[in-house]
């Protein structure tokens, strides 16, 4: 049998696992010594995975940890597979109770991928449809994912650019964005007025999973109600409620909605 070798690759596949096996962030020496290459050589394949999105570097104190697109690469992505397939039924019974759109997401970086929607009849229709990536910073889901996230990610993802500003309502500056992460991870969801389009409102909660950090959420799409009002709980209390039940089923195996 033939043997196909590729230095580079296989070099940077065990810069990738002496990462996981580590668990916290390296530094460029640790990495160095653990693989038994030159800190150049290491720093140049270390350079092309930060690129890729496989290695994620601290722009505080350098430090390597792994990226989103491996851990994606590894559990996440079958995780996202089975959380969308097992979600469908709780999604759908959501929306048709509420009346209104709802959709699953899941963060890649600073945007989100929109892996599910159901719209009810005569439900307001979204600008965008399964399998879009869209901006996380003005939507409802990307915000609730966003603020899951540690604060050392968040400035990684808008390291090169500022966040965009759609409408009025948009998060324009980090500093902005910081905040309002801030207070989403205090309320335990959050809101989208206008942010990425004037006549689109809507509410998200992240959804519950075994892995350390939420990977997707859930968003209701319409009129918002005062968050003050009985309504506005209401509903994200449903929203809480199909999670719940959607996070018991992936237990149990049982409650499945028809």
């Amino acid at each position: 049998m033939v043997r196909y070798e590729n230095t580079s690759l296989e070099r940077g596949m065990s810069i990738l696992e002496a990462l996981g096996e580590a668990g916290d962030p390296r530094t460029l020496t640790e990495i160095a010594g653990t693989v038994g290459l030159a800190r150049s050589t290491t720093f140049r394949l270390l350079a092309v995975l930060k690129d890729l999105g496989f290695v994620h570097k601290d722009p505080r104190d350098g430090v390597y940890s792994l990226g989103f697109n491996a851990y994606r690469l590894g559990q996440t992505s079958r995780a996202v597979d089975a959380l969308v397939r097992d979600a469908h039924p709780f999604l759908r019974a959501l929306a048709h109770e509420t009346g209104l759109t709802t959709y699953l997401a899941a963060l890649e970086g600073p945007q989100v991928l929109i892996c599910d929607v159901v719209q009810p009849p005569d439900a307001l229709k979204l600008p965008f449809e399964v399998g879009m990536r869209i901006d996380a910073h003005v939507t409802a889901a990307g915000k609730a994912l966003l603020a899951a996230r540690p604060g050392n990610e968040i400035d990684d993802f808008y390291a090169a650019h500022a966040p965009r500003r759609y409408t009025a309502r948009s998060a324009f500056s980090l500093d902005a964005l910081r905040r309002e992460l801030r207070d989403i991870a205090t309320y335990g969801y959050a809101t989208e007025r206008g942010d990425m389009r004037a006549d689109l409102e809507a509410v998200a909660v992240t959804v519950t999973s075994k892995l350390d950090r939420p990977i997707q959420a859930i968003a209701t799409v319409g009129a918002l109600p005062d968050e003050d009002s009985p309504a506005f709980a209401a509903r994200v209390a449903r929203m809480r409620r199909a999670i719940d039940e959607f996070y018991e089923y992936r237990v149990t195996g049982e409650g499945a909605a028809a």
